[in-house]
């Protein structure tokens, strides 16, 4: 997740960067008029940077900015339509559930994620801390009242453990697509926890759901 938050906020930057040269341009450029008739090298630099600031601005975070309806979670991205990775429960993924789903279906995930990331955000300091990561598909049509009773059990073995346990666990929810179809680009970014020197990943637990025909 750290590799991950770092690359959503890098894009951040450098779309804040390119906006933040694209408004110097604009102020010294034109609003601020030249006392000079500037070369004609000049004014093409001055047009080519008002074009291209915004949108490499836009380029750079827009897997990102794609996935705001949800909140705004470096370990969430846009990837091939559907906002995947990983969150530690502020991301919410009940905008994304099928329409079957009603709002008390919506309301519950959302009652559910934020216990998580309220969990997350109290972990005693004063422990070695650990991750576990919970992989599904959260917007699948066979997810549902199914996702949320398991991630309630999740939150309150989560709870219970970080009460009477000598350590503590951070509980990581990683979304793998509606039908599973961005889990390889997941998998790695729940992969790469196992370095995170201060809370490292030690398991991995969720049901995936079988999409296919039976046979």
């Amino acid at each position: 997740m750290a590799f991950r938050t770092l690359c959503g906020v890098t894009a951040l930057v450098i779309s804040a960067a390119a906006l933040l040269l694209w408004a110097v341009v604009i102020w010294y450029g034109i609003i601020r008029r030249p006392r000079h008739v500037p070369s004609r090298s000049v004014v093409i630099g001055v047009v080519v940077a008002l074009i291209a600031c915004p949108v490499v601005a836009i380029a750079s975070s827009w897997s990102y900015l794609a996935c705001l309806d949800g909140g705004f979670d470096p370990g969430i991205s846009r990837s091939d339509g559907e906002c995947v990775g990983v969150t530690d429960g502020t991301y919410k993924f009940s905008s994304a559930l099928s329409n079957d789903f009603g709002p008390v279906t919506r309301d519950a995930l959302d009652h559910v994620e934020s216990t998580i990331a309220d969990q997350n955000a109290a972990l005693d300091q004063s422990k070695p801390r650990v991750t576990v990561a919970f992989l599904a598909p959260f917007t699948s049509d066979l997810s549902g009242p199914r996702l949320v009773h398991q991630l309630e059990g999740a939150a309150a073995a989560q709870r219970q453990i970080n009460k009477d346990r000598p350590f503590a666990i951070r509980l990581l929810l990683a979304h793998l697509g509606s039908v599973e179809g961005q889990w390889e680009t997941v998998v790695d970014q729940v992969a790469n926890l196992v370095n995170d020197s201060d809370q490292p990943l030690v398991a991995v637990m969720g049901l995936g759901l079988d999409t296919g025909p039976a046979g």
